[in-house]
């Protein structure tokens, strides 16, 4: 009857945190060696599941706007083009570390069959996103600021922005005029 409870509990949960949560619950509740065993091998099956599905998932995220020639993921407008890939990338391996940590406060089970295989593919995963951040969008980047004009800079630094007008009809708002940035 505990086993089926299992069952049934972790048929709605869709994080790794939350079924870490729910297996030291369970593991918490376990008194019988038979129970015990099952929450430690099958429930502990049923968390890396998860924890594999969400490398898996972030994976294909990843692969699909990178090769699927999608284009740009979506990002908000006001990023930058290489900053915001950057940002987007972090936010996966944020992402995948979450459910790492998660992963990582199993104390209690001892070293699980699918915990090699899960902890490779997530390596593999962060490696990959980090050489993502470092080489397409760092060298990207500066390649870009590279191929800018940049002899005159000076002089375009100099230009101002605001011009004041010579038109003295109209006297300044006293909100303004108290400014010294706008003083005559």
């Amino acid at each position: 009857m505990y086993q089926n409870i299992i069952g049934l509990a972790f048929k709605n949960i869709s994080t790794v945190g939350d079924a870490v949560e729910m297996l030291e619950n369970f593991d918490s509740l376990a008194k019988r060696p038979l129970v015990r065993e099952y929450v430690h091998k099958k429930a502990a099956d049923l968390v890396y599941k998860l924890f594999k599905e969400e490398i898996k998932e972030v994976e294909e995220t990843f692969d699909g706007h990178d090769k699927a020639g999608k284009g740009p993921p979506p990002m908000p407008f006001s990023h930058p083009q290489y900053g915001g890939l950057a940002i987007w990338a972090r936010s996966l391996i944020v992402r995948i570390d979450n459910a790492k940590t998660a992963i990582d406060s199993l104390y209690f089970i001892p070293e699980h069959p699918q915990a090699k295989d899960a902890f490779d593919a997530y390596n593999k995963l962060k490696i990959s996103l980090d050489n993502f951040i470092s080489t397409t969008c760092f060298t990207n980047w500066n390649d870009e600021i590279n191929s800018l004009d940049s002899s005159h800079i000076d002089s375009k630094l100099d230009q101002s922005v605001l011009i004041r007008s010579e038109n003295n009809d109209k006297e300044l708002p006293a909100s303004i005029a108290s400014n010294p940035l706008f003083s005559r």
